[in-house]
C-alpha cells in the first residue's frame, strides 16, 4: 500500500534494487531511497569466573603444547 502501476523497466529496476527503491506517497511514483544507517549490534557473551578460568587453562595448555611440538 499504496498500489501503483509501473512499467516493465521500473519493475526490473525495482527487482534489482529493492533496498533502495520505494513508492513516494505524494507523487505515487517509484523513487530512489536511501535507508537510514543502522548502528551495528554488538553481542557480548556473558561469562562467569569459572568459565574464564577454563578458557585461560585451555589457552595455557595450548601454548605449552605448541612449545613442546617445537622442541622435537
Amino acid at each position: 500500500i499504496p498500489n501503483i502501476e509501473i512499467t516493465d523497466v521500473e519493475h526490473d529496476d525495482w527487482m534489482q534494487n529493492q533496498a533502495t527503491r520505494k513508492i513516494d506517497t505524494d507523487t505515487l511514483r517509484l523513487v530512489e531511497y536511501t535507508p537510514p544507517e543502522q548502528s551495528p549490534v554488538i553481542v557480548t557473551p556473558t561469562t562467569n569466573q569459572d568459565l574464564a578460568d577454563v578458557w585461560e587453562a585451555m589457552l595455557t595448555m595450548s601454548a605449552e603444547l605448541e612449545t613442546l611440538k617445537g622442541d622435537k
